[in-house]
């Protein structure tokens, strides 16, 4: 035994525990069993860890008076000097032998009683048969009750030492109920004291601010007649609430758990509440009951979120299987039409008529985009993007429908930056929306973009690093944007709109940080807002023509195309033999698979490997790959589908592919990925 344990025990002795233990006092039992209605526990215990065994103060649902001293958590826990947890016995290595496991116990929790001179003598401690995890605020009404009951011990070495006047001991005690007052008004949780006639005896501050009652005003009247005359009346349903209640009043029964609505008025805010109830078994109110209310007002916008959510994800589903048929077939289209026009002169009518029914058709690609960012888990393919056009045609389209006009100032020599178009679509809606709903009545939105080049100086209070940038703002004329909400616009699911999601703002926060670029707000209410987003610039303008013309430049090479749409691979097969390409294609995994092994074994193996995601009843993409890669480790795989929302579609080169291309493409972009894979 070291020389600090000698000395905590030594300290027990002079505290006079063995007396205390023989006859504790009822303000233990007070404590025990306020703990353990508080925390809706099942075991709360006040013990002292002597020197072979623990002594039991006072015990909620504890039977024992003493118990052996090892192994034991709180011996544990009076070696720390902050609240000490365990949430889950069954996981904590301590706790594997402990007999408190077969018992059922789950979840401890344990604060220090601990001398002026900071000696730790026991604990405080509560226990629950399910999983749980004290919040901060829980921890500090743990502790202020075990700081009760140090006093408490205090008090009685104080008491047997001097022999303290019975008024200095009543003084004594009321100090002490004060501070557990105290306790509960600091807490998060509205309590009700009722004595055995339904009379109320005490209620918190907390209660207070949730009701809109008075504590001076209310005590000592029946609460059968404040909730008839007063309290209901605040409830969304009065009737339901009051009948609730009262009916466990004359049925002497307890509410487990009861969800009802405080509609906002004069003296109280709109809330949602749970009530729960607990019968006092001992102490001055023995025969009475504690009401429990809870503000859940934040659990169940959660919740609705959280379905919002769902239903968001359903959608997902849903639209991304449509845009996938959907992209199948605009390839056909895309490639019949890429392929008519290399039989007919580029000067001839027919030669525009195919032109603008290819447009046509990647007009309708843009719509199963817009479809595809319903998806979260959507793969993005940056690309370099002329700002000038899209932008322009953007805000336009945006603005159908609305009463709002836009003035567009917007130069022609605007650098290009790299971003997924469908996304960089989805940010200007997103601010235009936004800009129509702040300007019901109609109203101007002013568009302006210009290239800048920002210094170490010019980027104080915006999240990007100096270089190349383009700059674009979008002003409305609306009712603009309160200061004390300012700050909040791009949190998630932050609103002030009653039909609003909070994603909007987020969303497009989400992108441009994304894309290394920032967005900035500032507004005056009543005056407009004005959102500044700024994009990386790109350096190398190149990037934009770094494609193959099929018309002028021919590729060596033997490709293997495997695609259970027929006309996909005859649009495949077609085009690239135009250019020079060996091109064999396969209906399903299997018919791939042989080609391949075949082609090895004739010496003539395939370049490159172009492989559908999705065949119908058959293996995809993802399982043929694996096939493959056991037949050659190095092959140059590109996985080609209309589905973007896939974790391998997203994560690709995870998978064993060199590249990736979305359906539809034109037969420049297949060469391309083709040019890369073979130099």
């Amino acid at each position: 035994m070291n020389d600090l344990e000698q000395c905590r025990l030594a300290t027990l002795t002079e505290y006079h525990i063995a007396k205390l233990h023989d006859n504790p006092g009822k303000l233990f039992d007070n404590i025990t069993s306020l703990a353990a209605q508080l925390f809706k526990v099942p075991f709360a215990c006040i013990s002292i860890i002597d020197s072979d065994k623990v002594l039991i103060l006072s015990g909620s649902g504890v039977d024992e008076r003493t118990i052996d001293k090892e192994p034991g958590l709180c011996v544990d826990a009076i070696k720390h000097d902050y609240t000490y947890q365990i949430p889950d016995t069954r996981n904590d290595p301590f706790c594997v032998s402990n007999s408190i496991v077969a018992k059922g116990i789950r979840f401890y929790a344990g604060s220090q009683l601990k001398t002026p001179k900071g000696f730790n003598i026991g604990t405080l401690c509560i226990m629950d048969t399910k999983i749980r995890n004290l919040n901060k605020e829980e921890i500090g009404i743990l502790e202020n009750l075990c700081q009760i009951a140090m006093h408490e011990i205090e008090k009685h070495k104080t008491n047997v030492e001097h022999k303290k006047t019975q008024d200095k001991l009543e003084l004594s005690e009321g100090r002490y109920r004060s501070l557990i007052h105290d306790v509960l008004d600091f807490s998060n949780v509205g309590v009700f004291i009722l004595d055995h006639n339904f009379e109320i005896a005490w209620i918190n501050k907390t209660l207070e601010s949730y009701f809109g009652i008075s504590r001076g005003e209310v005590i000592g009247l029946n609460k059968r007649t404040l909730i008839e005359n007063e309290i209901k009346n605040i409830f969304e349903f009065p009737d339901k609430f009051s009948d609730k209640i009262l009916a466990t009043y004359s049925n002497n029964t307890y509410v487990e758990h009861f969800e009802c609505h405080i509609l906002e008025n004069d003296v109280c805010c709109e809330r949602w509440l749970e009530h729960w109830s607990q019968p006092i078994k001992s102490g001055l109110y023995t025969g009475g009951r504690i009401e429990y209310y809870t503000d859940i007002s934040e659990r169940r916008k959660m919740k609705s979120e959280l379905l919002r959510i769902q239903k968001f994800e359903s959608l997902s589903t849903i639209s991304s299987g449509i845009a996938h048929d959907f992209n199948n077939y605009l390839q056909g289209i895309y490639g019949n039409l890429s392929i008519a026009k290399t039989m007919v002169d580029n000067t001839d009518e027919i030669f525009e008529i195919l032109s603008n029914a290819e447009e046509i058709t990647s007009h309708a690609h843009h719509l199963t985009q817009q479809l595809l960012n319903f998806s979260p888990k959507k793969a993005q393919e940056k690309e370099p993007v002329s700002v000038l056009k899209l932008l322009e045609n953007t805000v336009i389209f945006s603005l159908h429908g609305s009463s709002v006009l836009a003035k567009l100032k917007l130069p022609e020599n605007l650098w290009p930056i790299e971003v997924e178009k469908g996304q960089f679509v989805q940010i200007i809606q997103n601010l235009v929306i936004n800009a129509i709903q702040a300007m019901p009545g109609g109203g101007t939105i002013h568009v302006y973009a210009v290239n800048v080049q920002l210094s170490d100086g010019d980027i104080h209070g915006i999240g990007i690093s100096p270089g190349k940038y383009v700059k674009i703002e979008i002003q409305d004329e609306g009712t603009g944007i309160a200061d004390e909400v300012i700050t909040n616009v791009f949190d998630p699911f932050f609103t002030t709109k009653s039909n609003g999601t909070g994603l909007g703002l987020a969303t497009t926060y989400s992108i441009i940080k994304n894309c290394n670029g920032d967005i900035q707000v500032r507004s005056e209410e009543n005056k407009g807002a004005v959102f500044t987003l700024f994009f990386p610039a790109l350096n190398d303008v190149r990037k934009k023509t770094d494609i193959i013309d099929i018309s002028t430049e021919n590729v060596t090479a033997r490709i293997l195309v495997m695609d259970d749409e027929a006309y996909i691979c005859q649009f495949v097969a077609l085009s690239l033999e135009e250019v020079g390409v060996d091109v064999e294609t396969a209906a399903n995994g299997g018919e791939a698979i042989n080609l391949y092994k075949n082609a090895i074994d004739c010496g003539r193996p395939f370049d490159v490997v172009i492989l559908d995601l999705v065949i119908k009843g058959g293996m995809g993409g993802g399982e043929v790959i694996k096939e493959l890669q056991k037949l050659n480790p190095d092959i140059k795989a590109v996985i080609s589908s209309g589905y973007t929302n896939t974790p391998l579609i997203s994560n690709y080169k995870n998978y064993g592919f060199k590249a990736l291309i979305t359906k539809p493409y034109n037969i420049n972009e297949l060469l391309n990925r083709i040019q890369k894979l073979v130099k």
